[in-house]
Formats: structure tokens, sequence, C-alpha cells
């Protein structure tokens, strides 16, 4: 299954989840209905009125409002605390937040990993938390998009695992950060929550009569009449009993929703790595015993469905498991390790792979192959010491990746933009000047750009409308938007928007290219003049794009000005809302138009990423191969 045909998935697996969700809060209703019949015909027999018939609608309205309220706000709730990212979750499990400058060399060993890996898949890299109570071995990806993402790792995990092992645990996290499947896991967390409470409700009645017994001994009259005490903590064991009863069915529609989507991240982080013995390694050594992969956290069960392995105490129903049998998996990774071993024997390659090169740079998306990870293992390893050190520094990054945006020429315009930057370090009291990336390969800023982006997640929050101001100002300074600048500032914002600001789900809403076509006309004209001095060459590079297209036929490519700055951000916000379908169509016409001539320019190859980036779409370090295209330097 290829990164669209996966996000389609994920839609109809949300679509499952609602109407599973919707049939346990009707069974919850009718329950909570009895309970509160029950209550009526107790009062009525008390007062000798006489029988209460079975069905009676004045009850029942009531009931069933108090229940969707009380569900739907313990849901609302949760999902509001879940709106600022996956960091949430880590948090709330125990999580520390692994800094870039750790001595630690396990930790950094992490560390190293996760970058490689987002590096080659082309997402942005997630924050890390280490998990440090935990012995047992095990993992977790947590986020609404990538840009939010974060991945946990326990603590036994970083000390038990070999470099293989654990790097195959990532790569079968970062599928679930590719393929989309983070944000439903989220919405699961907050179903649980809303069900949840009820059971907390009627724990709460119990505890209350618990401790009024203790403070106060029933009086004569309650002797006599009855004690309400005992009404009060009937009603709470009923309330926890049905509670109870609807975290059960929670819990078999986490367990449905999650058991096979993970022999599919199994999958795909064999595809990642090409090793299919590191994960069915790490597997091994949960199944051998010790801590297992168990998590002591109470709130364990509230993630279950996110971890690598089942982290709960042994079940006595397995119907509740998240996850398929250990012995089945390592089964099915040693089965494929062995299949790989006799294709390379032969020198065949894997018809997966083979043909999502045939079916052009879409199906590349989100395929995050051994070659990638090679080269994202070295991709730094030309950029001087010390810009790699300032780049891991919080008070050095922002004025680091700032000075990329300096004029290279002496003069009018970069004194005004140094000027900025020695009043910005004033302003905040930024003590450490960094030096200015001059000469810096084109092809290594943007990797350079993502391996600062974690020190820049931890600059001060009021600092940081006032670091976006800054760079506005030096992109505005000579009058003009580059390509990198533009790339530089959307994709800074998109990747520090949710450390600030709460994460806000991209909603689908245009199902049809007439909807979108003059704003991906604009994409792609902008595309067409990135790659291309002369007016001929980018015609045809937009022709050729637009062709691929086929939306409306004889639309003409749009003046370089007019397919830039305030234009091309807006387009770009409008084509993150396509169906993925229309995503699909889209990128491989951008890489039509880009490989026209055979040269990819580090301008196109920039925006193209900045293209695939709005879209939610992982653009990979170094680009998947264009048909009958070369980079150039």
């Amino acid at each position: 299954m290829d990164f669209f045909a996966h996000q389609e998935s994920a839609r109809r697996r949300t679509r499952l989840l609602v109407a599973l969700y919707a049939t346990a809060v009707a069974g919850l209703i009718g329950l909570l209905y009895l309970v509160a019949w029950w209550l009526a015909a107790y009062g009525a027999a008390a007062d000798e009125a006489g029988a209460v018939p079975l069905w009676r609608p004045d009850i029942f309205l009531p009931v069933a409002l108090a229940t969707l309220a009380v569900i739907g706000l313990g849901t609302l709730y949760k999902i509001i605390r879940l709106s600022h990212g996956g960091r949430v979750v880590a948090l709330e499990l125990g999580g520390r937040r692994l800094e870039a400058n750790i001595a630690d060399p396990a930790e950094k060993r992490l560390l190293n990993i996760v970058e490689e890996m987002a590096l080659a898949a082309g997402t942005p890299i997630p924050e890390v938390f280490l998990l440090d109570l935990e012995p047992g071995i095990n993992a977790f990806a947590a986020g609404f998009t990538p840009q939010d993402a974060v991945i946990g790792v326990t603590r036994g995990a970083v000390e038990r695992l070999t470099r293989d092992e654990l790097q195959g645990v990532i790569a079968h996290e970062f599928s679930h950060i590719v393929n989309g499947d983070m944000r439903l896991n989220l919405r699961l967390i907050g179903v649980l929550h809303g069900i949840l409470v009820i059971a907390l409700i009627g724990s709460a009645l119990l505890r209350s009569v618990a401790y009024t017994r203790i403070r106060r001994p029933p009086r004569r009259d309650e002797k006599k009449g009855g004690d309400p005490r005992a009404l009060i903590a009937l009603t709470g064991l009923a309330l926890l009993v049905i509670g109870w009863i609807g975290v059960f069915f929670a819990r078999l529609i986490q367990a449905a929703v999650s058991r096979q989507r993970e022999f599919l991240a199994d999958a795909a982080g064999v595809q990642f790595t090409r090793n299919p013995y590191g994960l069915a390694g790490a597997l091994r050594r949960i199944a051998d015993g010790g801590a297992g992969a168990r998590l002591n956290h109470p709130r364990a069960a509230e993630a279950g469905h996110l971890l690598f392995a089942d982290g709960l105490r042994a079940r006595w129903l397995a119907a509740w498991a998240t996850h398929p049998p250990l012995t089945e998996r390592i089964a099915r990774l040693e089965n494929r390790g062995a299949t790989l071993a006799r294709m390379e024997e032969r020198g065949l390659e894997e018809p997966d792979t083979a043909n999502g090169r045939a079916r052009g740079f879409s199906a590349q998306i989100g395929r995050l192959e051994p070659a990638r990870l090679a080269a994202a293992a070295t991709r730094l390893s030309g950029v001087p010491p010390n810009l790699l050190e300032a780049a891991e520094d919080t008070t050095a990054a922002p004025l680091l990746l700032a000075g990329f945006l300096l004029d290279t020429r002496p003069g009018p315009v970069r004194e005004t933009q140094l000027a900025a930057l020695r009043k910005f370090r004033e302003t905040w009291a930024l003590a450490v000047a960094p030096p200015l990336p001059l000469n810096f390969p084109p092809e290594l800023r943007l990797p350079f750009f993502e391996h600062a982006i974690p020190a820049l997640r931890r600059m001060r929050r009021d600092m940081y409308p006032a670091y976006l101001a800054l760079l506005d100002e030096l992109i505005a300074a000579d009058g003009r938007i580059v390509v990198f600048e533009m790339a530089l500032r959307r994709m800074l914002r998109r990747r520090l928007a949710p450390v600030f600001a709460r994460a806000q789900p991209t909603p689908q809403r245009y199902h049809a290219w007439p909807e979108i076509a003059p704003d991906a006309r604009i994409a792609l004209s902008a595309l067409a003049h990135a790659g291309h001095g002369d007016a001929a060459g980018a015609k045809a590079a937009f022709d050729a794009a637009w062709e691929k297209v086929r939306a409306s036929a004889g639309m003409a490519m749009l003046l370089e000005a007019d397919a830039a700055g305030a234009r091309l951000d807006s387009a770009l916000d409008h084509l993150a809302e396509a169906a993925p379908r229309i995503k699909r169509t889209l990128l491989d016409a951008a890489a039509v138009g880009v490989a026209t001539d055979g040269v990819i320019t580090p301008a196109e190859g920039d925006l193209l990423r900045v293209v695939a980036d709005a879209l939610d779409c992982p653009a990979p370090l170094p680009l998947p191969a264009l048909p009958s295209s070369r980079v150039r330097s």
C-alpha cells in the first residue's frame, strides 16, 4: 500500500471508529436508563405509589442528554489537551525530552537514529522523549501531523537493544508518522477518556459514601427509614460497573482499529531498513522475558494502541490485545528476511520498489529506501563542526538560521540586515554570536535547517513572534523574495507552529480538480520559473506539468510576479486541503515540470520540497530520482 492509499485507509478507519463509538454510547445510554428507571421504581415502592412502567420518556430524555453531555465533555476535554500535539502524551507517560547536546552515548545514539530516519523519509525531525522509569522494551509515535510528532522510547529499549534493533523499532514508528496513523490514535485516546468518565463518576460516589461513613455514623431516623447513603452507594456501584462495561467495549474498539496496522508498520519498517532481523531481534528480546514490553505507568492503558508492542499486563481476554502475537510478528519478519536474501542472491529488486519508480514521483513519497537512509547518515559530514554545534544551541540557532537570509554582497542591504540581527540579539540577551553560514553548499541548506529545528523549538515562547518578524524584515530588506527565502520562512512556521500554538489538523475540503485548479496553476507556474531563467524554458516546463494534470485545457502559465509571495503561500494553503488523489496528481505534475529539461536546480529542488511539505507529503533528502533528470549544484 502506498502513501496516498494509507491516507485514504486512515480516513476509512476514522469513519469506522465513529460508528463503533456511536454504538458504544447508545449502549451506555440504555444501561444508564435502566439504572434511572430502577431508582424511580425504588422511590415509588418506598412511597407506595404503585408500579413504574418500563418505558418512561420523561426519564429517558434527561438520561440520554446527561450521558451525551458527560461523555462528550470528557472526550472534548481530552482532545483539547491533546491538541498541543504528541508531546502531551509523552509527558503524561513520564517522558523526558532529549536535548541535542546530551553526553550519554546511548541517548545520543537514539537521537542520531531518529534524525537519520527523519531526513531520509523527508519528515520533520520529531522530538524524542525518554521514559526513564520504564525497564521494558517499547516505543511509540504520537501527534496529529508530522509537524507535531514525537517519538517516545523506554529506557529498556535504549539500553538493551543493539543499534540495528533500535533502528528497526524507530523505523516501525516512522511508518506510523508517515502513513497518518497517529491522528486516529490520538482520537482513540479521546474516545476512551470520554467513556471512562462514567466509571470515574461512579468511583467518586463510592468514595464519598465511604468518607461520610467514617466521618459521621447514621442517624436514628436514617436507621428507621433507610440510609440515603446506601442508595448513593448502589448508584455509584451501578455507574462504576456500567462505566467499565463501556471501557470494555472501548478497549475492543481500540484493539480492532490497531492490530492490523501493526503488521503494516512492521512491513514498512523492513522496507525502510532492508533489515528484517533487526526488528525481529527487538521483538524476540521482548518475548524472551524479563520486563518484556510492559509499561508501569498508570496511564499506559490509555496509550496501549500507540505502543510498539503490547505494554499492558497479561490480559484474560485475547480480544483486548492491541497488537498481534509476538510469535506471529517474528515469523512474518523472518520469512521476509529469507525472501530478501534469496532475491539479493539472484540480483532481483522488490516488485513494489520497481513499480514505484515506474509510476512516478508520487509513488516514492513515504518510501524510505536504504540508499537514502545511508545518505542521511552522512548528510552533514561536510558541514564545519562549529556550525553543527551552533545549530544545536538554543541561543545560537535562531541567529544562525537567520544568517542564511543575509545578502552575500557588501552594501547597504547587508548592513541593514546586520543591524536588525544585532538589535534582535541585544533585545533578547542572546550571549552567543554564531558564525555566519558563508559559502554554504546549497544542497545542504535544508538538511542543515532541519538539524537546527530541535534547538529552535526550545526558544522562549515570547521570542517566537519577534523571531518571525525578524525573518520577515531580513527577507524584505532587498525588496524581493527568492525561492530559498520563501522555503525557509514557510517551513520554519510549519515546524514551530505546533510547539508555540495548538496543532490544527488540516481539513479535507476539495475533492475535484476544478475547485483547486487556480491554486495548482500558481504552484506549477512558480516551479517553472524557479528552474528556468528564460520564458521559453519556463513555458515548456509548465506546459508539460499541466498536461500531466489534464484538468483545464489551455490554461496558461502565470508571470513570475503573479506566482510568488502571498499568492503562492495562499495557493499552497488551499492545496493542502485537497483530497489525497488530487495531491498525488499534483506532485506527479510538479515532478514532470521539474524534470523537463533534465536538470534539477537548487531552487527547483527547494520549491518542490516546499510544495510536498505543504501537502503533508514527505519528500526525502536527497530527492527521489525523477525521470531523465540530474541534480545541478
